[in-house]
């Protein structure tokens, strides 16, 4: 038996219905802990990169296994793509009726900068790299050719996209002082409070940075009014909406299980 917590489109719920386990499909930002879990849950998949609405630490307790489902990763690798074009070309200040044709820049041949190169991260590397960026990334805990010694090596490159968990040791990680020493686009689709949204705001509206976009913000849904004008993206976390990833998701739960099954 399946459960579901979170708005799930009804071909999702449709392609897991049947399934042995008593499993629980977790979509964000619905919360998983003690008070939340219902009996009998022996697996829980949540939907999503992040995981910062799951309580691991009680699953892990509780002998749950819990699984991430990185159905989305390209969707968010082409929507970092269509915000980059975005701000690069300044659409934010174009307009039909005044016919205002704003002079912007190209894609190809700029640097790139990734924070975090996880799943995500390395989708976006890669389709980047094969539209002519240069790349490189900062992550701590993952080794590769790409990758910089410190965050503050990435304060020179063109475009800078986070992509990381938002946890004790990331809040706060792209803080006012980092945006200061970088002044190109800013892309955020990790989760509210890795960057500091104000600061990048402030420092926008300054003429500091280049441009922005954000797909996450402190608080869902975005309670905030920001001013127009602005070589500014903001959407409603819907970076990884596709059609397509929800019956990525659901082969890959099916999978999952199915796997688990053989082995037992």
């Amino acid at each position: 038996m399946v459960l579901l917590f979170g708005d799930f489109p009804e071909e999702f719920r449709h392609e897991l219905e049947g399934l042995p386990d008593t499993v629980l499909v977790v979509r964000y930002p619905e919360r998983v802990n003690e008070e939340t879990l219902p009996a009998g849950v022996k697996k829980v998949f949540a939907v999503s990169h992040g995981y910062d609405n799951i309580d691991t630490a009680f699953l892990e307790r509780e002998g749950i296994e819990f699984h991430r489902v990185p159905s989305g990763s390209a969707d968010v690798a082409e929507w970092c793509v269509m915000a980059a074009i975005h701000l690069l070309r300044k659409l934010p200040f174009s307009s039909v009726s005044g016919w205002v044709r704003p002079e912007g820049l190209r894609l190809r041949g700029k640097t790139w900068g990734i924070v975090g190169l996880g799943v995500i991260g390395r989708e976006v590397a890669a389709l980047v790299s094969r539209l002519g960026c240069v790349v490189k990334a900062y992550d701590p805990y993952v080794e590769g050719d790409l990758l910089v010694g410190s965050l503050d090596e990435l304060a020179g490159v063109d475009i800078l996209s986070v992509h990381v968990p938002l946890t004790g040791e990331t809040k706060g990680l792209i803080g006012r002082e980092f945006l200061q020493k970088f002044g190109g686009v800013l892309i955020d689709v990790s989760r509210g409070g890795v960057v500091d949204f104000d600061g990048a705001i402030d420092l926008l509206k300054d003429g500091h940075l280049r441009g922005a976009a954000f797909d996450v913000f402190p608080e869902e849904p975005f309670p905030g009014v920001v001013e127009e004008g602005l070589n500014l993206l903001l959407t409603p976390h819907m970076a990884s909406l596709t059609r397509e990833r929800w019956m990525d998701a659901a082969r890959f739960i099916k999978e999952s299980l199915s796997r688990n099954s053989t082995r037992g």
